[in-house]
């Protein structure tokens, strides 16, 4: 016979069940159908006994409840990043579809709040002396240098809840906000640095801590988009 292998015949003490439990702690919190073999001891009265069975059955319960309840919370997580992806897929899609510079102004401010599921989305420029803002028919003015205001250098998103809508921002929807998405749209060769501003009424839809990639793909999309249709005006060659 191998040496190697193990005698099956061979009974093995409660020395070495015990042992091989107090290495191994979670043992039956993976393999919880074998609990229905086991025979917990009697509940007793007196001095000196332990009531097992009671505290084993509660621990029990509390890791698999904690190891439900983390598996909900990944599930539940997945599903609403797989939804949001969606919808900035298609706001992207809407504006691609864009007939002209106007369109594609309309497409944002007005079509994208429904897409997007939020109650206001403003398109703001600086009102730049030397790269004057494009006139897509709804865009907002600022100041120049007022990006900085609301995001400096390091922030290029900004998620905010429960605060005041702001009227530079949003207009006469501001009242309406109580949580915002400030995306910075960069400056190119023809358009001016400016702000994509999402505006809700539900103060949690944005807060600190949530991811931004999407937002900044869409920003990106939209600068793009713009660069494009300006370039087509003015029939103007890409330029890398």
């Amino acid at each position: 016979m191998d040496q190697n292998v193990p005698d099956q015949t061979e009974e093995i003490s409660a020395e070495q069940v015990a042992a091989f439990l107090n290495a191994h702690p979670d043992f039956f919190l993976h393999h919880p159908e074998l609990l229905e073999l086991l025979t917990p001891p009697t509940r007793h009265h007196g001095d000196n006994v332990v009531d097992l069975q009671q505290s084993m059955v509660v621990q029990l319960r509390e890791r698999l409840n904690s190891l439900n309840d983390y598996q909900g919370t990944i599930i539940a997580a997945t599903r609403n990043n797989l939804s949001i992806q969606h919808l900035i897929h298609e706001a992207a899609l809407a504006v691609l579809d864009a007939t002209s510079f106007e369109h594609m102004g309309h497409i944002v401010t007005h079509d994208w709040p429904d897409i997007l599921q939020v109650d206001v989305v403003s398109i703001c420029f600086e009102n730049d002396r030397h790269c004057p803002p494009p006139e897509i028919g709804s865009e907002r003015l600022l100041a120049e240098g007022r990006t900085a205001h609301y995001l400096d250098q390091d922030n290029a998103v900004i998620l905010r809840g429960n605060i005041e809508g702001n009227v530079e921002l949003f207009g006469p929807a501001a009242p309406l906000v109580q949580a915002e998405a400030l995306i910075r749209i960069h400056d190119t060769e023809f358009t001016p640095t400016g702000i994509l501003a999402f505006g809700t009424r539900d103060p949690d839809t944005f807060t600190p801590g949530q991811g931004t990639e999407l937002l900044r793909f869409l920003e990106g999309v939209l600068r793009r988009c713009m660069q494009q249709w300006i370039m087509r005006d003015r029939q103007t060659p890409l330029r890398d």
